[in-house]
């Protein structure tokens, strides 16, 4: 898919649901500890951007991280929510 194809994503999309802290070594350069599970969280549409998009910091933000957020388009609504499923 081409950005282009992708730039109209957000109109469909509500959330991206992420794993953090599954790099060990990202979170230990953030002097975080490593979780025995993977932490869930989630990235809204307001935080959705495709290639060429600037990255816009808001207002009074001290502390912006680089990190990229793989998100994969799925073309079929789930029917099963993933915060009822057990993790492993």
């Amino acid at each position: 898919m081409s950005a282009q194809s992708l730039a109209g994503f957000r109109n469909l999309a509500t959330k991206i649901v992420c794993v953090g802290r599954n790099y060990k070594d990202h979170a230990l350069e953030l002097g975080n500890a490593i979780p025995k599970k993977p932490m869930l969280f989630v990235k809204t549409v307001n935080s959705f951007i495709v290639e060429g998009e600037p990255i816009v910091a808001p207002p009074g933000c001290q502390n912006l991280h680089q990190e990229v957020e793989l998100g994969v388009v799925i073309g079929k609504k789930a029917s099963v929510s993933i915060f009822r499923l057990e993790l492993c």
